[in-house]
């Protein structure tokens, strides 16, 4: 209360006229600390949760009880900035006069109040549970649903039971990830910390993902360049993975598993076939030939000739590559549903798992030793096949489809931090985003 008082204090000696006069007391002033009728139209502008809320209280202001207020004006003050949001994203001033001389406010100004206390509380929670950028903005390729929703309920709740601070605490998300940066996070204290801004930068980022990753998932971490298979909370291998270059980003996605494909054939995607196979192509025709590349004619499905081919229609035709060791697939896929056409899978060029740096794919992700992290997957899925089993169905050369059930999930993020093993650990931003992504966070 102390801090409320000094800030309150400065507000009128800073003299912020326009802001003051606003709400300025008024010697028609309601004095009853009670609920009044707040008119339809005015909060017809409103956000639509807002005005699901009033129409659930009958279009009454519920801000009167001090305790509530207090608290709200409390967390902003205290604990909005211990998850690395900035208090400067809300307009606290505004708030604490309104507070301070509540008693005193006209019938106009108490609605406004109201509307802004309310305001406030949606923003923040809305903020802390699903973060204060939208990541589509930052990411073409998102594809992570964490759907907002209206939650009127725990506002309700909150202000019902004069625990508006807790309310806003259940917000806060329960991903491990978020968690253990935000342990980092609250040591850090020097705020021109790279770590800090880093730490910020990845918490802002947790706040996107789900709550709970699954029971059995493979987890990608684009950054890291490695792949994590995780069993009911515990790593059980990790794989080096070849991920997509700065051209050709590999998307951040949620999925679960649906088959796996031996033997797998490749048709090639629009990208692929524009940037790279096309040209190609047309400088030599045999580059079909010598890739075992399919030309099949969309129109009547047959296999068109080399010679029949004509560059200037490509998108009339699908391109195949069959499957065998030369394909770029490798002899094995991991299939799960996105709306990017990507997947894991095996590569016939294993020599760039030597590197360092190997955002070097098409968006896809190249898995080191895929058969096991296959093995595994079945014997999660209870499927009987072992690995002898597996290398059979690749020397039959043949393309075999084998089914799951859905029990594994894949999860693809970019984390340029997050804490592993107890430590924190930092990855490069291999995209190029950390920076203009703390800017944003930080501009009000």
């Amino acid at each position: 209360m102390k801090k409320l008082r000094v800030l309150v204090s400065l507000c009128i000696v800073m003299g912020m006229f326009t802001f003051c006069n606003e709400h300025a007391p008024n010697t028609h002033a309601i004095k009853k600390m009670e609920s009044v009728e707040i008119t339809k139209d005015i909060i017809f502008n409103r956000s639509y949760t807002a005005w699901l809320f009033y129409e659930k209280h009958g279009y009454n202001t519920v801000w009167f009880d001090k305790k509530n207020r207090e608290e709200l004006i409390s967390f902003l003050l205290n604990d909005i900035q211990k998850e690395g949001l900035s208090t400067h994203n809300y307009n606290l001033q505004r708030l604490i006069y309104a507070h301070a001389y509540y008693e005193d406010l006209s019938y106009d100004q108490i609605v406004q109040t109201d509307l802004d206390f309310t305001h406030h509380f949606l923003l923040v929670a809305y903020h802390l549970e699903f973060g204060k950028i939208n990541p589509k903005r930052f990411y073409n390729d998102w594809e992570i649903e964490k759907t907002p929703y209206f939650d009127i309920d725990n506002l309700q709740n909150a202000i019902a039971t004069s625990e508006v601070k807790k309310g806003l605490q259940n917000k806060i998300p329960s991903n491990n990830i978020y968690k253990d940066l935000n342990k980092v996070f609250r040591s850090l204290t020097d705020e021109s910390d790279e770590y800090r801004k880093k730490v910020i930068v990845n918490m802002e980022r947790a706040r996107w993902l789900p709550d709970n990753f699954g029971d059995y998932y493979v987890w990608v971490n684009i950054p890291e360049e490695k792949l994590q298979l995780v069993e009911n909370g515990t790593v059980t291998a990790e794989h080096k993975v070849i991920t997509g270059k700065i051209d050709r980003k590999t998307p951040i996605l949620s999925s679960v598993f649906n088959n796996l494909i031996i033997n797998p054939t490749w048709t090639i995607p629009p990208t692929i076939l524009k940037n790279d196979v096309v040209p190609k192509a047309t400088a030599n025709r045999e580059y079909f030939v010598n890739n075992r590349i399919r030309i099949i004619n969309k129109s009547t499905g047959k296999v068109v000739n080399i010679e029949e081919w004509d560059p200037e229609n490509y998108n009339s035709y699908r391109y195949v590559q069959a499957s065998g060791p030369l394909n770029s697939l490798g002899l094995i896929k991991f299939n799960f549903p996105n709306d990017h056409m990507v997947y894991l899978h095996d590569t016939n060029n294993k020599s760039l798992f030597v590197r360092n740096d190997r955002a070097l794919s098409s968006g896809c992700v190249r898995v080191e030793k895929p058969f096991e992290l296959a093995e595994r997957i079945l014997q999660i899925e209870g499927n009987a096949l072992t690995r002898v089993d597996l290398d059979t169905l690749v020397a039959r050369q043949k393309m075999k489809t084998l089914p799951l059930k859905k029990i594994v999930n894949i999860h693809q993020t970019y984390l340029t931090a997050y804490v592993k093993n107890g430590q924190l650990q930092t990855f490069k931003d291999v995209y190029d985003l950390d920076d203009r992504f703390y800017k944003r966070l930080k501009k009000k």
